[in-house]
């Protein structure tokens, strides 16, 4: 197959462009999780855009912006796209969904033990 350079430059500056708006998410995340009376869990797509993109790029990246956001819609596990009410007006937003770790005080499985692989069920009772 053949690929144009301009469509595979598009494709290297898309993936650079979500390197910088998931670091953008874990940074107000982390800045949340310090100080959660002075920042909100969530960013919203238009200010991550502005944070992000000058002024003078925002319209020759924007077709590159847009292929970014759908990429992260479909394919980004760690991010959930909601629409939320900020200062009186609707945005989608970006939620940095954070891997929780479990508790300590839960067993683990053990993952030698057959039961790892193969859990036991219980046969179901006849009503």
């Amino acid at each position: 197959a053949v690929v144009s350079t301009q469509s595979t430059g598009e494709t290297g500056q898309m993936y650079e462009l979500i390197d910088q708006i998931i670091e953008e998410l874990q940074r107000n995340y982390s800045k949340y999780l310090t100080d959660p009376k002075n920042h909100v869990p969530y960013v919203p797509i238009p200010h991550a855009r502005d944070r992000l993109l000058l002024p003078c790029e925002r319209s020759s990246m924007k077709h590159i912006w847009e292929r970014a956001v759908q990429f992260i819609a479909q394919h980004e596990s760690r991010v959930r796209v909601e629409m939320r009410r900020v200062q009186s007006e609707d945005f989608p937003v970006w939620y940095w969904v954070e891997a929780t770790k479990s508790p300590s005080t839960m067993p683990q499985p053990d993952s030698t033990s057959p039961d790892f692989l193969y859990p036991v069920i219980e046969p179901l009772k006849e009503t």
